[in-house]
């Protein structure tokens, strides 16, 4: 849409880049040969994991010296919990509704005079979030980056913005056909 404002543009991704690039782990992409096979086309995975927003928010604070409080759902996996705690950060359980979540981050934040600072939902974290993005196209480069899968991306404008931007020829493709040219062509 002409004239409307985005939480994040290509400019506070790369300003996030900028900001964050010291401290990123950069995580492989894959692209797996079989699988290729199937689909007649070049995929790429990048293997990203979920808890990296609380693992990276408990290791800022602890760069920085001050607490993190990191509110999770009682069921988060124990993997993330463990990553809160091994970057600093003091886990807080909360119940797995999205409204338990924030209740308890409210009450945590008025009772220790922390700062709420979102998964999501914040234009500070999309534009970090988008710089995913800017790491996949430069690992797997130009000439393998002219079609990309809208499920990769889970549909978020933070990533396809990025994409859009740098290839003003990107082809998004629906995973759902692709998905469906693998189950056709896989052997029986």
């Amino acid at each position: 849409m002409e004239g409307y404002k985005y939480a994040a543009d290509i400019d506070s991704i790369t300003k996030a880049e900028d900001v964050i690039k010291s401290y990123v782990y950069l995580t492989p992409v894959m692209s797996p040969a079989v699988l290729n096979s199937f689909a007649g086309k070049s995929l790429f995975f990048k293997d990203e994991k979920s808890g990296n927003h609380a693992a990276a928010l408990s290791l800022a604070a602890k760069i920085r010296g001050i607490p993190a409080y990191v509110v999770v759902p009682n069921n988060a996996p124990i993997y993330e919990v463990e990553n809160i705690k091994r970057y600093g950060g003091q886990v807080i359980f909360s119940e797995t509704s999205m409204k338990s979540r924030e209740e308890t981050a409210t009450k945590v934040s008025l009772e220790r005079g922390a700062v709420i600072i979102p998964s999501s939902n914040d234009a500070r974290i999309i534009s970090g979030q988008g710089t995913l993005s800017l790491e996949f196209l430069e690992i797997i480069g130009e000439n393998n980056s002219k079609s990309c899968c809208s499920t990769w991306f889970n549909c978020n404008l933070k990533y396809l913005i990025t994409i859009s931007h740098c290839f003003k020829n990107l082809n998004i493709v629906d995973c759902d056909d692709v998905i469906n040219q693998i189950t056709y062509n896989w052997p029986t």
